[in-house]
C-alpha cells in the first residue's frame, strides 16, 4: 500500500537549502517517522503542495498564498498520478482546505484521536494535524495521534484487496 503525506509548503535550512519534506531531522518528520517506523509494509511518499520555501521580506518563512498554491496544485496532482497512493494524508488545516476544495470534496472534521477518510476516485483523503502543531500545542496528545493515524492505515492495509 501507498500513502502519500502532502505538507504545506518546504523548509529552507540555515544555508537556505530546501530540506526534503518530512524529513527526519525536522519536529514534523520526527512524528512522521514514530508512524512509519511500525508499519514495514508500507510504502511512504513525501511532498508538499508549494514545493518552495515561500519567505517575507525578513526573510522569515510564511505561509503560501492562494496563488502559489494554485500554481504548484498541478504538480501535486502529477505526483498522485505517479505515486498512485491509496491514502493521502493531509497535514494541517490549509493543505486540507486547499485540497479538498480543489478536489470538491464536503469541508471535513477531525481530532486528535479519530480520524476519518473521505473516499476519491480510486483512494482515499486523510486530513489530519500538522504534526508540528502537535508537537507544540498538543505535544500531550502525540502518542494518541501517532496511533489514531497507524490505526486508519492499518484498518486500510486489512481491507485491501
Amino acid at each position: 500500500m501507498n500513502v502519500l503525506w502532502v505538507g504545506l509548503s518546504s523548509k529552507a535550512d540555515k544555508n537556505n537549502q530546501l530540506v526534503t519534506p518530512l524529513d527526519s531531522k525536522t519536529t514534523s518528520g520526527k512524528l512522521i517517522s514514530k508512524i512509519e517506523n511500525d508499519l514495514v509494509k508500507v510504502e511512504f511518499t513525501k511532498t508538499n503542495l508549494v514545493l518552495f520555501a515561500p519567505l517575507d521580506k525578513n526573510k522569515k518563512l510564511r505561509y503560501p498564498t492562494n496563488d502559489e498554491c494554485e500554481i504548484f496544485f498541478p504538480q501535486l496532482q502529477k505526483t498522485i498520478s505517479e505515486v498512485q497512493p491509496k491514502l493521502i494524508c493531509l497535514l494541517g488545516q490549509k493543505v486540507t482546505n486547499f485540497v479538498m476544495k480543489k478536489m470538491v470534496l464536503k469541508n471535513c472534521t477531525y481530532n486528535l484521536s479519530k480520524y476519518k477518510t473521505y473516499p476519491y476516485k480510486e483512494l482515499f483523503i486523510l486530513p489530519i494535524y500538522h504534526p508540528s502543531y502537535i508537537m507544540v500545542y498538543r505535544k500531550e496528545y502525540k502518542d494518541d495521534y501517532v496511533d489514531a493515524i497507524k490505526k486508519v492505515i492499518n484498518e486500510m492495509m486489512e481491507n485491501e484487496i
